[in-house]
Formats: C-alpha cells, sequence, structure tokens
C-alpha cells in the first residue's frame, strides 16, 4: 500500500508540472495572429453621408484560423464606438475589400477610424491589435 502512495504523489507532481508547463506555454509564447501591410487603410471615398458604406482594401497576411471580435472607433474631438462583430477571414496572405457601414447618428465632422480585433488564441490569452484609416469626413 505503500508504494501504491508513493506513485501517486508522483503521478500527482508529474501532472501539476505538466500543467504549469502547458500555462506558462499559453501565456509566454509570442503568437502571431494577423499582419496588415497596408496601414493605414485608404478609404476609396474621402467624403461620405452618415448612413452608408466606406470601403477600403486591406492586405494581410493572416497566420492561424481564429476569429476576432472586431470594434470599430470613430475618433474626432468625440469617440464614436459601434457595437462588436465576430468574423474571421481567411488564412494567408490576401487583399480584401471592406465594407464599413457609418452610423446614422455619426455628427458630421473628419473621423479617424480605428478597427480594433481581439483574437482568442488559447483559453487563457487574447491578442489585440488595432488598425487606423486615414481621415474620412463624414456628411448628411
Amino acid at each position: 500500500m505503500n508504494k501504491f502512495w508513493q506513485i501517486y504523489a508522483w503521478g500527482t507532481i508529474l501532472i501539476a508540472f505538466a500543467f504549469l508547463v502547458l500555462i506558462g506555454y499559453w501565456l509566454l509564447y509570442p503568437y502571431k495572429v494577423i499582419e496588415f501591410k497596408n496601414e493605414p487603410f485608404t478609404p476609396l471615398e474621402e467624403t461620405v453621408k452618415a448612413g452608408e458604406t466606406v470601403s477600403y482594401y486591406v492586405e494581410y497576411c493572416k497566420y492561424m484560423d481564429v476569429s476576432a471580435e472586431t470594434t470599430i472607433i470613430f475618433v474626432d474631438g468625440i469617440v464614436f464606438s459601434t457595437p462588436s462583430f465576430t468574423n474571421n477571414w481567411e488564412v494567408g496572405c490576401h487583399t480584401k475589400l471592406v465594407h464599413l457601414p457609418i452610423p446614422e447618428e455619426l455628427p458630421c465632422g473628419k473621423y479617424s477610424v480605428q478597427v480594433f480585433r481581439s483574437f482568442k488564441v488559447n483559453p487563457i490569452r487574447k491578442m489585440e491589435y488595432m488598425s487606423n484609416t486615414a481621415p474620412i469626413y463624414v456628411t448628411r
């Protein structure tokens, strides 16, 4: 019976050590999820009406197949945030035409658009990326 407890104790220590190594790996590994090539993004239209969409091309290389929780923020003297949404772009290097809806409630003015993307790469860690567009003018 004494031999059983000794094996049980060593087994528990080895499992705990393996778990600590896994957590350390999850916390410290330098994940690279996505890389943008043409930042800041240049909108195809410099002036857009509230309620319409502005389009721009994004050149990117995505290295992991994980979804992004995306939040769009319009920055002028005020900060106007839109609700978050989830998307999953294709893995590999691509050029994508992005259509960004301009909220109807957005006041007229010159805005820089910031796009925050949060990728959950493992159960305990998120990688966050921020990208910007060149200024756009919102009119009524």
